[in-house]
């Protein structure tokens, strides 16, 4: 075969072919199969109002059975798509990129020492050493590699786990249940071992002693503590 057909063999073949990664944004997320997929208007392939069949998602880990990480971005937000070989019929989303004026370009603050938020120098961004999860409601998973603390707190700021360096484990929320059965108080354990080592009963001769055997520091837990 001579040059110029091989060319004009090469030039058919990839005529409708599109290679590289084009702007778009979802316009569909709820994937019949739950694999991660969505839809998308690619205005530079497939024109401002064709919507593209469903775009494989493209994780950094994964591909098997149980494993693996995926994020699927909401209807709106903006994603890169390629697509397999080339062919517009097989879309992949490869990534998400922020845009202008909808969302923000730098990741949220991480905050001060105040409420939920993380503790660290004020005006800290979100950066190497420092993550942030946070979905549209809320929820929110700080990470500190600096061994400071991991944050984890619900959209309404009303319950907090924190993990700190020194080995803590701090809860904070309006009920806090040992168990799903948990129905129980828990004692105030310095309160109860005061009063317990004071108190006295009326006898026939006036009020009693103290016990004879008092509670002891060691019978408090030295792990749990409570307000």
């Amino acid at each position: 075969m001579k040059l110029e057909d091989l060319l004009r063999a090469f030039e058919e073949r990839h005529r409708s072919r599109f290679f590289g990664k084009y702007e778009g944004v979802v316009t569909d997320n709820k994937d019949p199969l739950e694999i991660g997929r969505l839809r998308a208007k690619v205005p530079a392939v497939l024109g401002e109002q064709v919507e593209s069949g469903w775009a494989l998602p493209c994780a950094p880990y994964g591909g098997g059975k149980d494993r693996g990480m995926l994020f699927v971005p909401e209807i709106g937000d903006s994603v890169w798509i390629e697509f397999a070989g080339g062919d517009p019929s097989r879309p992949i989303w490869a990534g998400v990129f922020w845009g202008a004026p909808a969302s923000a370009g730098q990741a949220d603050d991480l905050g001060e020492a105040t409420g939920s938020e993380v503790p660290t120098a004020d005006g800290a961004k979100a950066g190497p050493g420092k993550h942030v999860l946070r979905t549209k409601a809320g929820h929110r998973v700080f990470m500190d590699d600096d061994g400071e603390l991991v944050v984890v707190a619900n959209g309404n700021d009303k319950t907090e786990i924190r993990l700190t360096k020194s080995g803590e484990v701090v809860i904070k929320a309006d009920k806090i249940k040992l168990g799903d059965g948990a129905a129980k108080a828990v004692i105030l354990g310095d309160d109860f071992q005061q009063l317990f080592n004071s108190h006295t009963h009326p006898t026939g001769v006036g009020p009693s002693g103290p016990p004879a055997q008092p509670m002891q520091p060691a019978h408090l837990s030295k792990k749990t503590f409570t307000e």
